[in-house]
């Protein structure tokens, strides 16, 4: 357990090596011990790293086996975790229908557990996968629900997201407003 939080804490202070190192630690540790939600935790954190560096497949690899201990163990918040993080390696790839598949696995699991911050997150991953499709529309009513759930918990993500829908509203004002070029 010490190991995996000297991990969290090199990752939080961006040294992915030094996270890495420590989370293989914790994970030979739990392999021996057999602690198969530690592995999961670890796997997980582990693809944490190798998605903030870039390396998507060793990222869902990580992920993968975290999900599938996750799943055989029952741990629903972790498996909606699991789920938004392939979600989002599958977005960064441009393979949408996995993310939004994967992103609505984990909301499905978040509404079942009751969790308003794990929804608002979902909802906004959901919203970021319609955006890239150009599904502005469905972009627009996921982030809104992800807005009122923050800001029904008071989370400073609720100003973030209202910027968004803002900037959605003015593109949409300018694309309608007749110009020189195109009067209506």
């Amino acid at each position: 357990e010490n190991y995996g939080n000297l991990g969290l804490v090199y990752y939080t202070r961006g040294e992915p090596d030094k996270a890495e190192e420590m989370h293989r630690k914790a994970l030979e540790l739990d392999q021996a011990l057999g602690s198969k939600q530690g592995m999961a935790e670890d796997y997980g954190n582990l693809g944490l790293v190798y998605q903030t560096r870039g390396e998507l497949d060793k990222a869902e690899e990580m992920y993968r086996k975290s999900l599938a201990i996750s799943e055989a163990l029952g741990l629903k918040e972790a498996t909606a975790s699991i789920y938004g993080n392939l979600g989002i390696v599958y977005k960064k790839r441009g393979e949408l229908d996995k993310a939004e598949e994967m992103h609505r696995n984990a909301l499905e699991l978040n509404q079942a557990l009751g969790s308003k911050q794990g929804m608002a997150i979902n909802y906004t991953n959901l919203g970021n996968v319609y955006e890239k499709r150009g599904k502005l529309d469905k972009a627009e009513a996921a982030w809104k629900k992800s807005l009122h759930l923050y800001q029904a918990m008071g989370h400073p993500d609720a100003k973030m997201i209202q910027q968004w829908l803002d900037e959605l509203a003015q593109d949409r004002a300018k694309q309608q407003a007749p110009s020189a070029d195109n009067p209506r």
